[in-house]
């Protein structure tokens, strides 16, 4: 009995090695495309990641419609200060 459930957790642990394996390396790929395509980002628009301005963003002239995108949420993200307590009065917690 002990042959056979060593035998069958072996199977088990080099089922899910390859299963983990193949995951750690999708994620490590989506990772390295997420951070290919922030440098792109940022040098393609010449915008200075640690002295941006919302401003500076707003006028930025973007193109691509997924860049525009996360130039509007780093905008939100900017000036979020402005906008706190917008919609306490409807129960929200932003």
């Amino acid at each position: 009995m002990d042959q056979l459930s060593a035998a069958f957790g072996r199977m088990i642990h080099s089922f899910f090695a390859v299963i983990f394996g193949l995951l750690k390396t999708v994620f490590l790929i989506l990772l390295a495309a997420l951070l290919v395509a922030l440098l792109f980002f940022f040098t393609r628009y010449k915008i200075n990641p640690f002295r941006m301005t919302s401003e500076q963003l707003r006028t930025a002239e973007i193109g691509c419609k997924y860049f525009d995108l996360f130039r509007w949420l780093l905008v939100d993200f900017l000036e979020r200060e402005k906008h706190r307590g917008e919609f306490s009065e409807y129960g929200f917690t932003f």
